[in-house]
């Protein structure tokens, strides 16, 4: 009695999965209930199909031989990353842009505070400045008071 064989390369005894799907070891194919599963996208696949139908890949190893760069053609999910990646490039430049318009919007609120706190600081000073001087100023009055009193 033959042992059992890959049915995409021929492979001796490919090995059974516990959800009951064959695997070649060899050559990567799954076949489900008769049914190729596609190694990329997981699709099951009609076992006479070559190419996946949602992905496009080769399912079989005949079809990974004799594929052509000519014969080559764009799998759609290739196609719908590459036509989500301008949209995916364009919302992340929105979004650093609106982080930096954040950023930006930050920094002036921090300046204006710095500004309007050291504005108040100087008149701060100068209220003490002011005070110090009538002080002196008193004292040198009361000292010349008590000058021209004690020289009387």
């Amino acid at each position: 009695m033959s042992s059992p064989r890959c049915l995409a390369c021929g492979a001796p005894e490919p090995s059974l999965a516990p959800d009951g799907r064959i695997l070649c070891d060899y050559c990567g194919t799954q076949v489900q209930d008769g049914h190729s599963v596609c190694q990329v996208c997981g699709k099951v696949n009609p076992q006479e199909q070559e190419h996946c139908w949602n992905c496009a890949e080769p399912l079989t190893i005949v079809a990974r031989v004799l594929g052509r760069p000519s014969d080559a053609f764009t799998p759609r999910w290739l196609e719908q990353a590459r036509s989500m990646a301008t949209d995916l490039k364009d919302s992340a430049e929105t979004a650093s842009r609106d982080r930096l318009a954040d950023m930006d919007a930050i920094d002036r609120r921090r300046i204006e505070r710095e500004a309007s706190q050291a504005a108040l600081q100087r008149v701060r000073d100068r209220q003490v400045m002011t005070g110090a001087a009538i002080a002196v100023l008193i004292l040198l009055a009361g000292f010349a008071a008590l000058a021209v009193a004690f020289l009387r």
